[in-house]
């Protein structure tokens, strides 16, 4: 098993790490849109966006940045072809 080099994910916060953070409000948000496109021509379109940021006091990474905790969130819009589609009356 190789050693994890990111110094990001050395450390895992507790409950009460993250009960006893700072929480920090998204400002401003640019998320792009992945897309991807399955073999039957089902568009698939997903991005993550984030909920909510929590600052752990007086945690830092190796190289001195302050750790964080995200409640995250999947969005995930699906078009399929029509002939894929259920037919209604």
């Amino acid at each position: 098993m190789s050693e994890n080099t990111n110094p990001q994910l050395q450390y895992a916060p507790t409950e009460d790490d993250i009960r006893n953070g700072i929480s920090v409000d998204v400002e401003e948000s640019t998320e792009k849109w992945s897309e991807f496109h399955l073999q039957d021509g089902t568009k698939i379109r997903a991005k993550i966006g984030i909920v909510s940021a929590v600052r752990l006091k007086d945690k830092y990474d190796e190289s001195g940045a302050p750790i964080y905790v995200f409640n995250l969130a999947p969005m995930i819009n699906i078009t399929p072809e029509e002939d894929l589609k259920k037919q209604t009356k």
